[in-house]
């Protein structure tokens, strides 16, 4: 599967849950115009660079990432309470990594309908569903 069916098969996910999504972008949107930035993780670091796979026994055979192939990529990282300089404080950390195709621009990859593959510390999350997580906030 290349990042073009992937997106396909995004843009083919449950209706409620794309809907949930929608309202937390504009949940979230709301805060950050509040507080004029990020709604969340406000503080961060973000990279961008080409994510190369390489062959690997230990990685399953798998449609999107076969080996040699290449992706452009953004990457951020930051804290939930953002600004702590000291990594012993309990806050949760995340990073989101953002892949787009060899041909397209870094600037292509900001659109906020690109998906997303999202990290997080800790063992489990602890919402188990993306209506869980809507109603939390």
């Amino acid at each position: 599967m290349n990042l073009d069916k992937y997106i396909e098969f995004l843009n083919g996910l449950d209706p409620e849950y794309k809907q949930i999504m929608a309202e937390l972008q504009t949940m979230f949107s709301a805060v950050g115009l509040q507080l004029r930035g990020r709604g969340t993780h406000t503080d961060g670091v973000m990279a961008k660079g080409t994510l190369k796979v390489l062959p690997s026994r230990d990685v399953p055979k798998n449609a999107l990432f076969k080996p040699g192939e290449e992706f452009k990529v953004l990457f951020r990282h930051a804290n939930i309470a953002g600004g702590s300089n000291d990594d012993a404080l309990i806050n949760g950390r995340g990073a989101a990594i953002r892949l787009g195709t060899t041909d397209q621009n870094y600037e292509d990859l900001i659109d906020p309908s690109v998906q997303d593959l999202v990290l997080n510390t800790g063992e489990v999350f602890g919402l188990a569903t993306a209506r869980l997580y809507y109603q939390f906030f």
